[in-house]
């Protein structure tokens, strides 16, 4: 668990929380502030939430914050990381570093990998996305790892 301004932050419980982190992201690099907050970060591993064929980087949306203590959810969406709490960790690019999202994701919430070459038709979905944030995200040279929900979501 990772003490910030924004509360307490730890790994999601659940594959839900996880695609309520997609869709936040998402929502979150649609305004100005968001892609301030933001600025742009090079991802390898990035989530897919199949219901809205959204992507998020994986690192973000393995992560929830707890309110802190006397605090109750802030204004807008309530749950789920947001980009203002994700930036306002310390130190959160050690802590929330890709390989420890990725093993989170995929051996405790049972979550699927797929390389972008294994699943051309998810790749082609992962290019439109990409389009639309090119500025926020730099993907690695190594190319984008997927991670996918488990079969029965």
């Amino acid at each position: 668990m990772l003490e910030s301004p924004a509360g307490q932050i730890h790994f999601a419980a659940n594959v839900m929380e996880v695609m309520l982190n997609v869709y936040r992201w998402n929502l979150d690099l649609q305004t100005d502030a968001g892609r301030a907050c933001w600025g742009q970060h090079t991802v390898a591993t990035f989530v897919y939430d199949p219901r809205f064929r959204h992507f998020a980087p994986a690192r973000f949306a393995a992560h929830v914050p707890v309110a802190p203590p006397g605090g109750g959810p802030g204004p807008g969406l309530p749950g789920g990381m947001s980009v203002a709490a994700y930036v306002q960790a310390p130190g959160i690019e050690a802590i929330v570093a890709g390989r420890r999202a990725r093993h989170h994701l995929l051996g405790n919430l049972a979550m699927r990998a797929v390389g972008a070459n294994a699943a051309p038709e998810l790749y082609e979905q992962f290019v439109s996305w990409l389009a639309t944030c090119h500025d926020a995200i730099a993907v690695s040279p190594s190319g984008p790892q997927l991670i996918l929900p488990p079969a029965w979501f």
